[in-house]
């Protein structure tokens, strides 16, 4: 396993804040030698565990291997499963796919796949804990399941909106606990689709319709609602579009347009409104999320040349940043973007350089400090084991003498708020070597409750910033 970080901490002395902030690049899955299709989803547990489901096929020129494989980090590596191998039938499975989590941890994915008559089929499965249960949801002498969403509603039931292609149909499958039950949604074109289920769990369409048209449809309790979004002289629609409902159920969609730019729509409960979020080639293989104030959060690839930039770009409530998670990749296929618990980003994207499947989360918070020296953190190791961690963990790190000078490790909660200190004596160290043991309590001896931690190794002109992750 590799890991990068992209970005070194950075400092900032305005009003004797310091702000540290990195990305962290995983390797999940180096396995993808000459491929360059790569369809992928991500979604986080309670625990902001990362899950990914991705598929991996059609190598230049070659027959697809056409692998869908599943991929979960356990606190300390990553756990690759397959999901499902077709590559030794002629057959293929996984070439879209999408990945939900129930409240008990197990994902449930949907994806496009060929059955033993070769025929075109709409799949799911899911792990019962042993192992992977599997159900054709529905197949027809088209292609069927070209692009898919999947859901899960308050019961865990997957919901499914899909592409049937020849057939030209938008569908929608739903679980009632026994048997699938599948209406077609809309005739016509529906290249590309994304699914929400808002608070009555009914379900919310966003596709590409005929004209190339932006169009939104979601259940009333009777029947369907259609609206036409973005028309924009028939420009509109190219590779993925992303739905996401918010606190009042009113949609939010993120979509790429023929001009090799990025759009915006929610809808305000009276109209659409709509933003160019990026031109210049950016957008293509776009995601969104919401955080708790509705505010967008979206991840894209941006074209620079021959290279391909993974871009993360969020609205505060005034303006959109931007930040760069990774470049230069030189092309890939997708990227997804969920949201932790505490609002930080989780990015899963396709790295066609290193030809592998990656994962980013980045350290960004702010502290109060009146620390104004000079910073120097390039001989400065800092790690702790276990992590995540119950109920205690062994923070190392190592200093020189001349470092090690009113050295302490403090620890911090999601909100900046300093909640334990570690004063360290330089008769503690062995070459330079030393560790403490935090047991997941304050200052005072109180428990902490489960969650991000970010712990910080200082002294007269070092600071360095690791986080760590307490479950309970």
């Amino acid at each position: 396993m590799k890991k990068v970080i992209f970005l070194a901490v950075m400092i900032s002395l305005l009003s004797g804040t310091i702000v540290a902030y990195e990305w962290e690049i995983e390797v999940v899955d180096p396995d993808m030698i000459n491929q360059y299709r790569h369809y992928i989803s991500l979604a986080l547990d309670n625990f902001n565990l990362p899950h990914i489901a991705y598929f991996i096929g059609r190598p230049s020129g070659g027959i697809p291997p056409s692998i869908l494989r599943y991929a979960f980090w356990n606190g300390t590596d990553w756990e690759i499963s397959m999901v499902d191998d077709e590559s030794n039938s002629g057959n293929f499975a996984g070439e879209t796919c999408s990945l939900a989590l129930d409240s008990d941890r197990r994902p449930h994915i949907s994806y496009l796949a060929t059955d033993e008559d070769n025929t075109y089929c709409l799949k799911y499965a899911l792990w019962t804990g042993a192992y992977w249960d599997f159900q054709v949801v529905d197949y027809e002498s088209g292609r069927v399941g070209e692009f898919n969403s999947l859901k899960l509603d308050s019961l865990g039931y997957p919901h499914i909106s899909y592409y049937d292609y020849y057939g030209d149909y938008l569908k929608y499958a739903s679980w009632n606990g026994e048997t699938w039950e599948i209406e077609i949604v809309s005739n016509g074109l529906a290249w590309g689709t994304s699914l929400d289920l808002d608070s009555l769990d009914y379900p919310c369409i966003a596709y590409y319709g005929d004209g190339n048209n932006l169009n939104y449809v979601h259940w009333n309790g009777t029947s369907w609602d259609f609206y036409n979004v973005d028309n924009f002289g028939g420009n509109v629609g190219s590779i993925d579009i992303s739905l996401k409902l918010d606190s009042q159920d009113y949609p939010h969609i993120t979509y790429y347009m023929f001009n090799q730019t990025l759009r915006y729509a929610r809808w305000d409960g009276s109209d659409w409104i709509i933003t160019t979020v990026t031109g210049n080639y950016g957008g293509a293989y776009s995601w969104l999320a919401l955080d708790n104030q509705d505010f967008p959060h979206i991840v894209y690839y941006q074209a620079l040349g021959y290279n391909w930039n993974v871009w993360y770009k969020y609205w505060d409530g005034s303006s959109w940043h931007n930040e760069v998670v990774n470049q230069p990749l030189g092309g890939g296929w997708n990227c997804r973007i969920a949201l932790d618990s505490q609002e930080y980003p989780r990015i899963a994207y396709y790295n066609q350089n290193n030809v592998d499947l990656e994962y980013a989360s980045p350290i960004i918070f702010g502290i109060e400090d009146d620390i104004t020296t000079s910073i120097d953190n390039t001989s400065v190791i800092l790690n702790n084991y276990p992590n995540p961690f119950n109920p205690e963990t062994t923070i190392s790190f190592n200093l020189t003498a001349k470092n090690a000078k009113d050295a302490k490790i403090e620890i911090y909660n999601i909100k900046g708020q300093k909640i334990k200190s570690f004063v360290i004596s330089q008769s503690s160290l062995v070459n330079g070597q030393g560790s403490v043991v935090w047991n997941g309590t304050d200052d005072d001896g109180n428990d902490v409750s489960s969650g991000i931690y970010f712990y910080c190794l200082k002294s007269d002109n070092i600071v360095k910033v690791r986080k760590a992750i307490l479950i309970k």
